[in-house]
C-alpha cells in the first residue's frame, strides 16, 4: 500500500492491558521483555478518510431511497426530499431538539416487510422553498453546495431557520465577497433585517 493511499494519525496512551505478551507480577506489575517497569502501550488510529467516506456512502443510499427513515417536504403538495433523522439531527441543533426532546416527531415507529416505506415520517417544513430544502439536505450530506447571487439570501434565511450555521456563515462570507458599490446598501439591509 502506498503512503499516498494511507492517510492515518496515531495517538498513543500508556495503560494496563491484559496480554498474552504480558505477565502480571506479584502486586499487579508488568513484567514484560523490558523488565518489570515495562507498560504496554496502545495506539489508536484514526483515519481522516473515513468520515468523508462514510458521509458519501450514507448520500449514496439517501439517492437510492435506501434506509432512509423520513421525508422532508416544503408543502404539503411538494414532493418529498429523503433523509436520515440521525444525520438530520447530527447536522443541526433543530432537528436534534425535534427529534430527541420528546416532542411528536421524536416518536419512533416501527413497521416491518412491505410496510417498510410507511416507517418513513413525513415532516412539512413551513416557509422553505422545495429547492433550498434539497440544497441544505444535500449539504448535510456533503458537505458542499453552489452559491449564486440568485440563491444566497434564500439558502442563508433558510438555513439560519433550521441552525445550520455552517451554511449561515458560508452564505454570509459569500455574501462579503459579492460586495460591490452597487449592491453594498442591499447587503446592508438584507444583514440587517436577519441580524446577520
Amino acid at each position: 500500500m502506498n503512503s499516498k493511499s494511507r492517510d492515518w494519525t496515531a495517538f498513543s496512551m500508556t495503560e494496563k492491558v491484559s496480554s498474552p505478551l504480558v505477565e502480571a507480577g506479584p502486586g499487579g506489575s508488568c513484567r514484560g521483555a523490558a523488565g518489570p517497569s515495562w507498560k504496554p502501550k496502545t495506539k489508536t488510529y484514526r483515519s481522516s478518510e473515513y468520515p468523508g467516506k462514510l458521509l458519501m456512502s450514507l448520500s449514496d443510499l439517501r439517492k437510492d431511497g435506501q434506509l432512509c427513515d423520513l421525508e422532508l417536504y416544503s408543502s404539503v403538495d411538494s414532493q418529498p426530499i429523503l433523509a436520515n433523522k440521525n444525520v438530520v439531527a447530527a447536522a443541526t441543533p433543530y432537528f436534534h431538539a425535534m427529534f430527541t426532546s420528546g416532542l411528536i416527531e421524536s416518536e419512533e415507529r416501527q413497521y416491518r416487510g412491505e410496510d417498510r416505506k410507511k416507517c418513513r415520517q413525513k415532516l412539512v417544513l413551513q416557509g422553505l422553498e422545495h429547492h433550498t430544502l434539497e440544497v441544505l439536505v444535500e449539504f448535510m450530506y456533503t458537505g458542499e453546495m453552489n452559491l449564486q447571487q440568485s440563491n444566497v439570501q434564500e439558502i442563508l434565511v433558510s438555513a439560519d431557520m433550521i441552525q445550520l450555521k455552517e451554511v449561515v456563515d458560508i452564505c454570509s462570507d459569500f455574501l462579503k465577497s459579492e460586495l460591490h458599490e452597487s449592491n453594498v446598501i442591499g447587503i446592508w439591509r438584507f444583514a440587517e433585517s436577519h441580524n446577520l
